[in-house]
């Protein structure tokens, strides 16, 4: 079973994405006696939606369902909801059996399962068995194939054309969808907007249409429209959490709280770990006034996500509240004892405690940046503001914190 001798003329490009070494170089081989040698790596369901991104040529994905963080089933979502090459095959690799986990990946489209502890023969007949059927596919499918190809490398008149004749042979919702992508694509916004309305009176039931003229109603600012879209696209196919978000965050910008709150509470039952959605909610209960669960909601995202500036800085701000500025000292003291390597919460403690008017520990915490990062802007900044505040009591301090070497080179605090 050898993939390059039997389709030498096709370029099998394959993605492999699990968390454990040992499994993806397991995969790795299976890959490579099957004549694969174009073969993508990532440890994580992040990294693999962004390589996905990143080489949409990608045709084969091999992906684990249990990850630190998303899972699977976010990878799966993403390749089945992009606007094309959507139908790319897909092997979920899992230890689970349960019925319910395997009724849920069907229903997201999975190709087959890969059931632990894999067996290398058996991988090969299932991966063998899958490219089988992607690569000889029908007529109007080996057309939208070709349309695809074209779409992506920017030849958009002719990906206009091979659609077209997919539309001509036989009509569908696919089709019409396709067309629109492209004329958007080619900056033809408000023809886009009428032939995706007009394909979702013939086809009401295809969801991409609603997702593309919710996509193109924000593009107009019509944030109220958009949303009517959205709910429409996530009635027909709702375990979609990038998307539930993006309900969430119209409603953000339209100070619509309560709501937004709620959508991204939709997307955390989806995918619990989905970051947009744990920052969406903490960020819709701030604007809510509700700081008890916002601070619960920010330390549960940066359990997973301990770089993320923008939670980092909302806590500042929840810090200058009374009835939490303890929690939070104690919160980044905890953080700073579990990550040493994470020098810049060091940076963020002074400033809790700048803005607590604790000068002293601020300029404690500043040394220890300083001592890593001579030289950061940031730091001499938040020091020359102690000055300004506390100029002689600081003096000695502040002076200390600017002995920096002036010739090493400044690495960045950006988390």
């Amino acid at each position: 079973m050898n993939l390059a001798t039997q389709y030498p003329d096709i370029t099998i490009k394959a993605l492999i994405i699990d968390d454990q070494m040992l499994m993806r170089r397991a995969f790795a081989r299976i890959l490579y006696e099957m004549g694969v040698e174009s073969i993508e790596e990532c440890a994580n369901a992040e990294d693999g939606i962004r390589k996905l991104k990143r080489i949409p040529e990608i045709n084969l994905v091999i992906c684990d369902l249990r990850m630190e963080r998303l899972t699977g089933f976010d990878v799966l979502t993403y390749l089945r909801t992009r606007p094309v090459r959507s139908n790319v095959p897909f092997l979920l690799v899992t230890g689970d059996s349960e019925q319910e986990v395997i009724v849920k990946a069907k229903d997201l489209g999975v190709s087959d399962f890969g059931i632990k502890p894999i067996m290398p023969e058996d991988i090969k007949k299932k991966i063998w068995k899958m490219m089988e059927s992607y690569l000889n596919p029908n007529k109007m499918e080996r057309l939208f194939q070709k349309g695809d190809q074209l779409f992506l490398a920017g030849k958009y008149q002719k990906a206009m054309s091979v659609y077209k004749t997919t539309a001509s042979l036989e009509p569908s919702a696919r089709s019409f969808y396709s067309m629109a992508q492209v004329l958007l694509r080619a900056n033809k916004v408000d023809a886009a907007y009428k032939l995706v309305k007009e394909s979702i009176k013939k086809y009401p039931l295809y969801y991409k249409n609603y997702a593309l003229a919710a996509d193109i109603s924000i593009l107009k600012r019509d944030y109220y429209t958009a949303i009517d879209y959205l709910k429409k696209e996530l009635n027909i196919n709702p375990w979609q959490p990038h998307r539930c978000c993006l309900v969430g965050n119209i409603y953000m910008r339209l100070s619509l709280f309560g709501h937004a709150k709620a959508q991204f509470q939709k997307a955390l039952s989806y995918s619990p770990k989905f970051k947009d959605a744990m920052w969406g909610l903490a960020n819709a209960l701030y604007h809510l006034d509700d700081y008890e669960k916002c601070f619960h909601r920010l330390k549960k995202l940066l359990r997973y996500y301990p770089k993320t500036k923008k939670a980092l800085e909302m806590l500042i701000e929840l810090g200058k509240l009374p009835e939490l500025n303890h929690g939070v000292e104690i919160y980044f003291r905890d953080e700073i004892n579990r990550h040493p390597e994470l020098h810049s919460l060091a940076l963020y403690m002074a400033k809790h405690y700048y803005f607590s008017r604790n000068y002293e520990k601020a300029l404690e915490f500043l040394a220890r940046v300083m001592e890593v990062y001579p030289g950061h802007s940031g730091v001499k900044k938040l020091a020359s503001q102690i000055e300004s505040r506390l100029p002689h009591a600081a003096e000695p301090a502040v002076k200390a914190v600017f002995q920096t070497n002036p010739a090493t080179s400044v690495p960045s605090l950006a988390i």
